[in-house]
């Protein structure tokens, strides 16, 4: 049986939580990476939407019908 414990975190505390954890396991993988002599990806959020942005904008309008 798994102890169990009654504890209230607010909604804050946790949202930073799970940023702080995300970016520790990015930087996980990127030390994985440039161990096996690979340059990581940029690991920053802002790149991130930044890049989404440029292939949504250069993403071919039709892609035909696509309904199974």
């Amino acid at each position: 049986m798994l102890p169990f414990h009654k504890t209230q975190v607010r909604l804050a505390h946790l949202m930073q939580h799970l940023a702080n954890h995300s970016t520790y396991h990015r930087g996980q993988i990127a030390l994985m990476m440039r161990q096996l002599n690979v340059e990581p990806l940029a690991t920053d959020f802002h790149v991130f939407l930044v890049e989404g942005r440029r292939e949504t904008a250069t993403a071919p309008t039709d892609q035909g019908n696509l309904s199974v």
